[in-house]
């Protein structure tokens, strides 16, 4: 599957997980209240636009800003059974947490949305608030340590891991970016992550006879996701993850 359509499919199949009978003219109106409260919430001088943490830093303790999103919409779209709400939702989270300088991940961990993320994992019928969930998620999987457990412990690494199967491959290298994340937070991450498997994942897409038809992007982070399965040379991991 081409990369420069996949998103553009992953976001034409939302439209097929609408709830149909639905009134029209209310389903438009709460979209634009909800979209009207974020960007009040926004604050351009702050946008970013990063997805990836590159330098992993615990949030200050002394100062704190005020929140500037609505929690309360987002924690009310997310718990929603209706699927459209739970996708704005989650993609309102996604921009919170790539856009922000300092990217409030324990207010999103402390609202006890971890789980709810990591069970949008497995919703492969809506392969859009997958994608939008496993973004959220990596983001906080690349903070702190403490948050790196919260994923973990809220059952990122199988949630993870379950999207091997997806037919997206924008999801799939998601999966693998996060993955990654994980391991290289230390010794018992990566461990947990072969544990569950995670390295027969990537194994997988490294002996894909479609390798060469990947993005070069999607390579890199196939190629530094197994480097941090690797790493901790003084707690090598297990001999027989590293001879696959």
């Amino acid at each position: 599957m081409e990369m420069s359509t996949d998103y553009d499919e992953l976001g034409t199949r939302l439209h097929q997980f609408k709830n149909k009978g639905k009134n029209a003219i209310k389903q438009t109106r709460r979209r634009k209240e909800f979209h009207v409260k974020l960007r009040k919430a926004k604050k351009d001088d702050q946008i970013l636009g990063r997805r990836h943490v590159q330098t992993l830093q615990d949030e200050p303790t002394s100062s704190p800003q005020p929140q500037q999103y609505p929690l309360q919409e987002i924690l009310a779209g997310v718990n929603s059974e209706n699927r459209e709400d739970q996708f704005l939702a989650t993609q309102a989270v996604r921009k919170i947490l790539s856009r922000d300088n300092q990217p409030p991940n324990d207010r999103i961990i402390s609202a006890g949305l971890i789980q709810k993320f990591v069970s949008f994992l497995g919703l492969f019928e809506c392969p859009p608030i997958q994608f939008e969930a496993a973004w959220v998620l990596t983001n906080i999987a690349s903070g702190n340590p403490a948050q790196t457990n919260a994923v973990v412990v809220g059952g990122g690494i199988p949630g993870f891991i379950r999207l091997a199967s997806s037919s997206y491959l924008k999801i799939r290298e998601q999966a693998i970016w996060a993955l990654g994340s994980i391991a290289g937070d230390g010794p018992d991450c990566r461990d947990l992550v072969i544990k569950h498997g995670g390295h027969d994942f990537v194994v997988a897409l490294v002996e894909s006879p479609d390798l060469s038809t990947f993005p070069l992007a999607f390579i890199r982070n196939i190629t530094w996701t197994l480097s941090n399965l690797c790493r901790h040379t003084d707690r090598p991991p297990p001999l027989e993850a590293v001879k696959r």
